[in-house]
């Protein structure tokens, strides 16, 4: 049976102009409501379907991570967002994020693709949610690895990146969860392209994880940087 395709786009239409969500999350949390949005907007796109969960610790950080606020204004603003009827309330209160104004903005480039236009999800029940174009639960939208971690697909998209390392392998899938767990803050997708392209430095390294931990901490914010462990390992 052939492996479903992926649905993910590489670009969304960015309308000049002040929307009414635009204007009331500037209004109410200043920048950061606005920086918010669109970074929420990047993460639909590269996320299979254009749907995000977060009903895991995993998801929920890197969600912090990719959108730079604080826990508290992250719930703030994404209640804000399913008031305001840019992100699907029903699916909002199951910590699922769908934007059907996102999917009708991309429907001249989902004519061009075979597959289809995605669906709106549809809730089974308090731990399902299932997916209009296959009839299978949101967890297609993760990869299961080894030691029960759930993979979703930014994560793998994060993780597609490094693996440009040439000292990186494949069963290292399951590493990248509590990574992304023990530094917040960071944009990982700009930081794994520059850990990429460096590598491996002036030096022979042979543990790249070690490596890219300490080049994680380097980038992570002041008031952050220290992982479960309270200290950094030397390269």
């Amino acid at each position: 049976m052939a492996r479903p395709k992926k649905q993910t786009i590489d670009y969304f239409p960015h309308q000049v102009g002040n929307g009414k969500t635009k204007l009331i999350l500037q209004n109410e949390f200043g920048n950061d409501g606005y920086a918010f949005w669109f970074q929420l907007l990047e993460l639909l796109c590269v996320s299979d379907n254009q749907v995000y969960g977060y009903n895991n610790p995993a998801s929920w950080r890197l969600l912090l991570a990719e959108t730079h606020v604080t826990e508290d204004n992250a719930i703030k603003i994404l209640q804000l967002l399913a008031d305001l009827g840019a992100i699907d309330s029903e699916l909002h209160k199951n910590k699922v994020i769908w934007s059907q104004n996102l999917i009708d903005n991309l429907e001249l480039v989902y004519r061009r693709r075979a597959t289809g236009i995605p669906e709106r999800p549809v809730i089974a029940d308090k731990n399902e949610v299932i997916d209009n174009n296959n009839r299978q639960t949101i967890l297609n939208n993760t990869k299961q690895y080894k030691r029960g971690e759930e993979v979703s697909a930014t994560q793998q998209y994060l993780f597609n990146i490094l693996l440009r390392c040439p000292a990186i392998k494949k069963s290292d899938s399951v590493k990248l969860p509590e990574l992304l767990k023990d530094y917040p803050g960071i944009n990982y997708e700009l930081e794994f392209k520059k850990f990429v392209e460096w590598w491996p430095g002036p030096k022979k390294r042979k543990k790249p994880w070690v490596v890219l931990r300490n080049w994680l901490g380097q980038a992570q914010p002041d008031e952050t940087k220290l992982t479960d462990s309270g200290r950094y390992k030397k390269l």
